[in-house]
């Protein structure tokens, strides 16, 4: 069953008046966090993002990457940077100024984004849907179809090979488990297993990326890239050729995208 989910807010970049940000060295053991959420509480000011980055669990340091709100407020950021330098487990801090009259705060030392060990950029769906019109006004559907699809599949078979495959024993649910972890947490759609047979799977996806980007655009079933991807992880996860074809897309104003792999 799927339940409503809150938003989660990415990145380094926040955009309101009067938010100051502080980058802060800290020790990595228990507490910190308690620490300075406490000097916050003290000086009743709102911590809007809070973002550690941490090395391994077995990092010495760590990074965080702290803004607060002090709209209409009393105390200064200056006052809170001396109370953020005198927390207990904090090593330095420096404080980050808003640009753009007041407007944004950015990070600059957090930099690059990584999810997964690897390193990522952020794009909205909307600019990920003008990129996808422009394509397919230059190319034919059909190529670029084609081209999602076997790019899907040779990412789909990477991702089995770096992460699934380094688990020992793994089997065929788990392993499309491990999957569905990711597409969650790369924030690629929200799935479910309906059925899972020796010779068939029925996954269903909430907030396709791929799909949504192409409302109004397609006459059938939208999703090329994740097919491929379930279809060259699963084949290897199963060791059997695995086809996958979608039977439902919210491109076609469908509620749910739900894959049908037949395994064969």
């Amino acid at each position: 069953m799927i339940h409503e989910l809150d938003e989660l807010i990415l990145g380094n970049m926040i955009i309101g008046k009067g938010v100051y940000g502080f980058h802060i060295r800290v020790k990595n053991v228990p507490g910190i966090a308690a620490n300075i959420s406490q000097a916050a509480f003290k000086r009743e000011v709102n911590i809007v993002s809070f973002i550690p980055s941490i090395s391994s669990q077995e990092a010495e340091t760590a990074s965080i990457f702290l803004a607060v709100d002090f709209y209409g407020k009393v105390v200064s950021p200056t006052d809170f940077l001396s109370d953020l330098k005198n927390t207990p487990g904090v090593i330095d801090v420096q404080l980050i100024s808003p640009k753009a009259k007041g407007n944004v705060l950015v990070d600059e030392r957090f930099f690059p984004l990584v999810f997964s060990e690897s390193r990522v950029i952020l794009f909205g769906l909307a600019s990920l849907s003008v990129l996808f019109r422009e394509a397919r006004k230059v190319f034919s559907p059909g190529a670029i179809d084609s081209l999602m699809y076997h790019s899907g599949y040779a990412v789909g078979t990477r991702l089995f090979t770096v992460y699934a495959s380094k688990i020992p024993d793994i089997a065929g649910r788990e392993a499309l488990e491990l999957l569905q972890a990711f597409f969650l947490g790369a924030g690629w759609g929200r799935s479910e297993i309906v059925r899972m047979t020796e010779r068939s799977i029925t996954i269903r996806f909430h907030d396709l990326w791929e799909c949504e980007i192409m409302k109004g655009l397609v006459e059938k079933p939208a999703s090329q890239y994740v097919r491929g991807i379930l279809a060259g992880y699963m084949t290897l996860a199963l060791r059997r050729i695995v086809e996958v074809s979608e039977s439902k897309c919210i491109a076609l104003q469908s509620p749910f995208c739900e894959f049908n792999l037949k395994i064969m």
